[in-house]
C-alpha cells in the first residue's frame, strides 16, 4: 500500500511539473509573438492547457492546474510583474482553464469534443466564448492595473487572446494526441 501511494505521489508531481513545463514554453512562444507592451494577440498556454485537461481523467485534474499555475506564475514573474498581479494573472489562467474543460467534459465525459456538432458548439461558445468571458474579468483587472487602458479594453484584449490561443491551439494538440494514440495502440496490436 506504501509504495503505491508513493507511485501515485510521483505520478502526480511529475503530471504538475510537465504541465507546468507545457504552460511555460508556450506562454515563452506567446510572448515571443506578442504585440507591443507584451499583449497577446495570441495565447497558446491556454489552448495547451485545456487540451491536457480535456484530454486527462478529472481525478488528475488539480495536478494539471496546479502545474499551469506555477507556469503561469513564474512565467509573468519573469517580466517583473509585482507579486499580486503575477498572482492575478496566473489565478486567470488556471481558472480559464478548468472553466473551459469543466464546460467541454460537463455533461458528456468526452475526450473529442469536436467529433459532433454538439460537441464543436459546445467547445466554441462554451469554452472559447463563454468560460473565457467570464475568466477574463479577472484577466481585465489584472490588465487594467498593470498597463492602465480601461477595462473594457483590458477584458476584451483577454478574451481575444487567451479565446483564439483555445480556438487554434486545443484543436491541434487534441488532434495529435489522438493520432499518436492510434500510432501507438497500432505499434502494439502489430506486436502482439
Amino acid at each position: 500500500p506504501s509504495r503505491r501511494r508513493g507511485a501515485v505521489v510521483l505520478q502526480t508531481l511529475v503530471r504538475a511539473m510537465l504541465a507546468a513545463l507545457a504552460y511555460f514554453v508556450s506562454a515563452r512562444l506567446g510572448a515571443a509573438i506578442a504585440l507591443p507592451h507584451n499583449i497577446a494577440a495570441i495565447w497558446p498556454p491556454s489552448g495547451v492547457m485545456l487540451a491536457l485537461l480535456v484530454l486527462s481523467d478529472r481525478q488528475h485534474w488539480p495536478a494539471l492546474v496546479g502545474g499551469g499555475f506555477t507556469g503561469a506564475l513564474v512565467s509573468v514573474l519573469l517580466y517583473h510583474y509585482p507579486f499580486p498581479l503575477a498572482l492575478t494573472a496566473a489565478t486567470a489562467n488556471s481558472a480559464e482553464s478548468l472553466l473551459a474543460a469543466w464546460v467541454i467534459r460537463w455533461r458528456y465525459d468526452s475526450r473529442t469534443p469536436m467529433h459532433s456538432v454538439a460537441g464543436l458548439v459546445r467547445f466554441i461558445v462554451g469554452a472559447v466564448i463563454l468560460s473565457n468571458a467570464v475568466t477574463a474579468l479577472l484577466g481585465g483587472v489584472m490588465l487594467h492595473q498593470r498597463f492602465g487602458p480601461a477595462f473594457g479594453t483590458s477584458w476584451f484584449t483577454w478574451c481575444v487572446g487567451y479565446g483564439l490561443g483555445m480556438l487554434l491551439v486545443a484543436p491541434g494538440v487534441l488532434k495529435a494526441a489522438h493520432l499518436s494514440e492510434g500510432i501507438s495502440t497500432n505499434v502494439w496490436t502489430a506486436a502482439d
